[in-house]
């Protein structure tokens, strides 16, 4: 009894710390989470919300559960932006260790064990424990999704109902979870011998995307009309930012070398156990899931040549690792294990404990400052530009926006910077001078008025401040 508590607590205390290690200190505060925390900190002030952050396709947004998800956490420690850094970690290692529960049932503690430790060594979990937001906080939840679906075959009603919420709060969280998603889906349906439990799968897939279907209905599907109907998701497929590689081989070595950066080594690395030992090409559920892995990897190489960025990859490299050590942990090569956590320990990215460049308290201080001596004039409505280094991607400022919000200090839209009667212009280049700040927010509030304004340094951020 003693040693079924003592081995799964080790397991959520080791990968606790490892995530949780300097997580505060090395934090890079960037503005998808500051953008976040407005909106979980208006739900936990009664402001609830049907959709999620925007996707880059098109006019779709994602599902609001990754908001409600944090909201308490945030509310329990006052709202301090450190609480979400923390659970997100806890997240994390409470994936991990249902991960070796699973796999200790099937494979013992010593396989269990050595597969747990290099999946939280892995260099997308390692990087994803320490930056919460709707494009990395889903993987805990896509390692329980996937590892259930493959370990546990015959399932209750019940259980297929909690994996198809699972399947679809992973695609209306990120997108990028679809393929992945279906897999799984064909993969359950293959293996079930009865067809009827299906039916409790299916209609946990459908859940979460209530809240989506009603915002639609009460919107008059303005997201399908302006993805589809105005052909919005255009810019997406029309990208420039195209993977270089051309032909097929090219392509497949490209995606070798990036999914690499994710889960340690190639994919065709991992594969190479499941070519060879004779256990897996005699068991049919081993066959279906080596030719799924192959396939997506594959599919992928063929097909996803626009609006490449990395992270994209991520459930595509999680399912590969997972069905990987699925099919090594069957063969008497499972030993690579061991090979695998060695080279994970050798390249470290220790990076990622580096003291942080961009801080949460570097803006709070920011903040504090402008409110403390009064530079915001009162009862004068006041909008935010951020200029920041080597990005024009995100002018609004959310980190400095969630902490005036925090102090009951409203700053307006930012789609209304025409009715705003002072600018807040933050801006990380000391160098860069007010007349070249030339942006759609600027040409709203008037560039005109920039000829008068008041500079401050403050926590290595140049302040400017305009007022009409």
């Amino acid at each position: 009894m003693r040693s079924k508590v003592l081995f799964p607590a080790a397991i959520f205390l080791i990968s606790f710390v490892l995530f949780a290690f300097r997580i505060q200190s090395s934090f890079n505060f960037d503005s998808d989470f500051g953008r976040d925390l407005v909106d979980i900190y208006s739900i936990a002030h009664g402001d609830l919300k049907l959709i999620g952050p925007k996707s880059s396709f098109g006019g779709l947004y994602t599902g609001p559960f990754y908001y409600y998800l944090f909201t308490p956490i945030l509310m329990l420690f006052k709202y301090n932006p450190a609480s979400i850094l923390y659970f997100n970690a806890f997240l994390f290692s409470v994936g991990i260790t249902i991960y070796w529960l699973i796999l200790k049932k099937e494979y013992g503690t010593l396989k269990a064990t050595s597969a747990s430790i290099s999946l939280m060594f892995l260099p997308i979990v390692l990087f994803s424990t320490r930056n919460p937001g709707n494009a990395y906080s889903y993987i805990p939840l896509l390692i329980v999704y996937i590892s259930y679906a493959l370990f546990q075959e015959r399932k209750s009603m019940k259980e297929l109902f909690l994996l198809g919420l699972m399947g679809s709060l992973l695609v209306t969280t990120h997108y990028s979870n679809i393929p992945i998603t279906l897999l799984i889906s064909v993969f359950i349906a293959i293996l079930l011998r009865k067809k009827m439990p299906i039916i409790g799968y299916a209609l946990g897939l459908f859940l979460p995307f209530a809240p989506l279907l009603l915002f639609e209905i009460k919107h008059q599907f303005v997201m399908i009309k302006n993805t589809f109907l105005n052909k919005s998701y255009q810019s997406f497929i029309e990208s420039r930012n195209r993977i270089s590689p051309h032909g097929f081989l090219g392509r497949v070595t490209f995606f070798n070398t990036e999914i690499a950066k994710l889960i340690t080594l190639p994919p065709l690395f991992y594969f190479l156990p499941g070519i060879f030992s004779k256990n897996v090409k005699g068991d049919r559920k081993c066959i279906i899931l080596f030719i799924f892995a192959m396939a997506a990897f594959i599919t992928f190489s063929i097909l996803f040549n626009f609006q490449y960025t990395l992270f994209y990859l991520t459930p595509l490299s999680i399912f590969i690792y997972l069905i990987s050590i699925f099919l090594i942990l069957k063969t008497r090569f499972w030993f690579l294990l061991f090979f695998i956590i060695g080279f994970q320990l050798i390249t470290f990215p220790v990076h990622l404990y580096k003291n942080s460049v961009r801080p949460i308290a570097r803006f709070e201080k920011a903040v504090d400052f402008i409110l403390d001596h009064n530079i915001l004039e009162k009862n004068k409505s006041f909008n935010i530009i951020q200029i920041r280094n080597n990005t024009n991607l995100t002018p609004h400022g959310y980190e400095y926006r969630y902490f005036f919000i925090k102090n009951g200090v409203y700053p307006l839209k930012e789609t209304e910077y025409h009715k705003s009667t002072q600018l807040l212009i933050f801006s990380e280049n000391s160098g860069v001078p007010l007349k070249s700040v030339n942006t759609w927010e600027s040409k709203e509030f008037g560039t005109k008025y920039f000829g008068k304004y008041k500079q401050y340094e403050v926590a290595q951020i140049t302040l400017f401040k305009i007022s009409k």
